[in-house]
Formats: structure tokens, C-alpha cells, sequence
């Protein structure tokens, strides 16, 4: 899975790379995500795939950027259909949020091994929805 590949080590770099203005940009975007989550209508795509870009953009790696961002519209499909499976189960879209809290517990915590477990674990949960697609 080429997120696995990008995300979990773009998310080592961003957790010792960053500053506090990535700090406060992730936290926003994570509110916004956790918004979009309590939205009962909301699938919440866009929040989170700025969540995921806000992190590579604090890894500091124009070539990792640039990546993420040519393979955008994947993405953005795969978010859309993965969130979609959560609308009307509350509780699927509380755990989704709290990966992503995890995460950025840790990436503020400049915890190298723990950003990239966390991301590890929330992108296998992804592909494990979207294999459901497909089958």
C-alpha cells in the first residue's frame, strides 16, 4: 500500500522535524476533523486527508509532499469510501478520530516510534476497509 510506504515514515520525519506552527495547524485540523465526525451527514474526507497532508508538510520533505500530493485524487477516493462505511455507526467513527488523536499525541510528543506505530495501525485499518471494496 503506497500510503503505508509514504505516511508511516513521512510521520517518523514530521515528529522530529517539526515546529510549533505545524503544531497548532495539525491540532486545528484535528478539530475539524473531530468535527465532521460528530456530523451525523458529514463523511468528514476533506479534514481528514488535510490532516494527513498537514503531516507530511511538517516532515519537512518537499519530495514527500509533492508525492502526496500528485496521488491526491486516490486519496481522496479512498478517504471517501473508507469514512463513508462509518456514517450512522457512531462509535466506528469515534475510534477513527481517536487514531488520529493518537497520532498527533505523539507526533507533539516528538515520539518517533510511537507517530509511526499509531500511523502504522490507523493506515491498516484503512486498508482493511477498503479491501471490503473489493471483494
Amino acid at each position: 500500500m503506497m500510503r503505508m510506504i509514504i505516511e508511516v515514515e513521512a510521520s517518523a520525519l514530521a515528529a522530529e522535524r517539526h515546529n510549533k506552527q505545524d503544531e497548532r495547524k495539525l491540532f486545528d485540523v484535528l478539530n475539524r476533523f473531530k468535527n465532521s465526525m460528530l456530523d451525523k451527514e458529514s463523511v468528514g474526507s476533506e479534514a481528514d486527508y488535510e490532516f494527513h497532508l498537514t503531516l507530511i508538510k511538517a516532515s519537512k520533505n518537499p519530495f514527500l509532499e509533492q508525492t502526496f500530493m500528485n496521488i491526491r485524487t486516490v486519496l481522496e477516493n479512498s478517504l471517501q469510501f473508507s469514512l463513508s462505511k462509518n456514517i450512522g455507526k457512531p462509535r466506528k467513527r469515534k475510534e477513527v478520530y481517536h487514531e488520529h488523536l493518537k497520532i498527533y499525541e505523539a507526533f507533539c510528543a516528538r515520539d518517533i516510534e510511537a507517530t509511526k506505530k499509531y500511523m502504522k495501525e490507523h493506515l491498516t485499518n484503512v486498508k482493511i476497509k477498503l479491501e471490503t471494496r473489493y471483494k
